[in-house]
């Protein structure tokens, strides 16, 4: 058997918002959440990553699964880099 090793998802400085997936009979949906940085990431067993991250809204820090987790690009985001 083949060991699989974790997916490098999240590195150290990358903004995330969380953002949830909730399956339901009617349909899945997603939320949308607060804001924060990564400060850390670890590997647990060989399989799993765990992100720490420091949200902006009460400078908390948390670790969470990269699932309920995405990257925001702000190089691509037009309205976050030029000047009105």
């Amino acid at each position: 058997m083949q060991e699989k090793t974790v997916s490098k998802s999240y590195k150290i400085g990358d903004l995330v918002q969380y953002t949830p997936y909730y399956e339901d009979d009617i349909g899945p949906w997603q939320m949308i959440g607060d804001l924060g940085v990564v400060v850390s990431v670890r590997e647990v067993e060989h399989k799993y990553q765990v992100v720490k991250i420091r949200w902006f809204s009460d400078n908390s820090e948390i670790d969470m699964a990269p699932d309920c987790l995405t990257r925001v690009d702000i190089s691509t985001d037009k309205s976050l880099t030029e000047e009105p």
